[in-house]
């Protein structure tokens, strides 16, 4: 960091995200970034505990997926908002619904590529399984990630939620409209393990 602004005032946390470091993260910040991994419950408690103290400070909050090719980022304005994750997800949940649970949760079905539709038939529930994350989808959430926190910064309105499929952006017009028409197939396809998930208890 200091190697590319050697005035940048730096501090770091090498516990990560914890009971005893979270209100020290938080303070003296204008707005959280949170790039949190949820590959494990650990990393989803400490995700929580990031928006909780958004919350209690009214920060905005930017974060993002990386979901195969594809990167959604999301702004939660806790200026504005009283719950976290807007009360998609409460601290209970945590507790009671597993990791596939919670990314339903926290991440719209709308927002989710053809090429993870189908990557996760046959891995949907499995409490192993992480998403694939491709290099240059993940680097977008830095890039939308940078410029989002300068905009709210300078007093700036930024959307709620950002979309970017980097696949589908590329592909010639015909190639567009058939995935379209292939993710509604794979979607539909999946839509019985969905809701058998959605309705699962954890540990049941």
């Amino acid at each position: 960091m200091t190697a590319v602004n050697p005035h940048a005032d730096v501090t770091l946390f090498p516990q990560g995200v914890t009971e005893e470091t979270v209100v020290a993260l938080a303070e003296g910040c204008d707005v959280i970034v949170d790039g949190v991994d949820v590959t494990t419950m650990d990393g989803w408690w400490a995700k929580h505990l990031l928006h909780r103290i958004a919350v209690q400070r009214r920060l905005p909050l930017v974060t993002g997926w990386d979901i195969a090719g594809a990167q959604y980022v999301r702004c939660y304005d806790y200026r504005h908002l009283r719950k976290p994750f807007d009360g998609a997800i409460s601290e209970a949940d945590l507790d009671r619904l597993t990791s596939w649970q919670l990314l339903l949760r926290a991440v719209p079905l709308r927002y989710v590529p053809l090429e993870m539709l189908i990557e996760v038939r046959t891995s949907l529930g499995r409490p192993d399984y992480s998403f694939p994350q491709v290099t240059y989808a993940a680097l977008m959430f830095g890039a939308l990630t940078s410029h989002m926190v300068v905009k709210l910064l300078s007093g700036a309105t930024v959307r709620p939620q950002l979309y970017i499929d980097v696949h589908q952006e590329i592909r010639p017009t015909r190639r567009r409209v058939a995935t379209r028409l292939r993710r509604a197939a794979a979607l539909a396809a999946l839509a019985p393990g969905l809701l058998k998930l959605a309705r699962a208890k954890k540990g049941s």
